[in-house]
């Protein structure tokens, strides 16, 4: 009778352990960053008017000019991951986030996706 107490009491044990462990792994999922939304044109507009513009529309400096084609042309096979990249972690004069580290992700996505698609209907 001792050895079956024990097993049952060892299954028990391990079903308890189990069950903590997967409630510590919902748990550490709940916590983690959402998921990106969906890239959105007016709210990239606004951050891109907020953040941006002060730069890519200002032609006294070095950066590419959102309303100039040209810029872009040689720029345009690096859409996504590549421009993500330098406006996360900087690129040539331009700072990380240019320069303003309080914009999120989405903040990013979202001014990415309004200058793509202003870009991508330049003539």
């Amino acid at each position: 009778m001792k050895k079956i107490e024990w097993k049952f009491s060892m299954n028990l044990n391990l079903k308890l352990a189990l069950i903590v462990v997967g409630l510590l792994s919902l748990w550490g999922c709940s916590t983690t960053k959402p998921v990106d939304q969906k890239p959105d044109f007016g709210k990239g507009n606004k951050i891109f008017n907020g953040y941006c513009a002060e730069c890519h529309l200002n032609a006294d400096n070095e950066a590419p000019q959102l309303d100039e084609s040209d810029d872009w042309d040689v720029r345009k096979p690096q859409w996504g991951g590549v421009w993500k990249d330098h406006v996360k972690s900087g690129f040539l004069s331009m700072p990380a986030k240019g320069g303003h580290s309080e914009l999120t992700e989405q903040d990013i996505n979202d001014a990415l996706y309004f200058m793509e698609v202003k870009i991508r209907s330049l003539p």
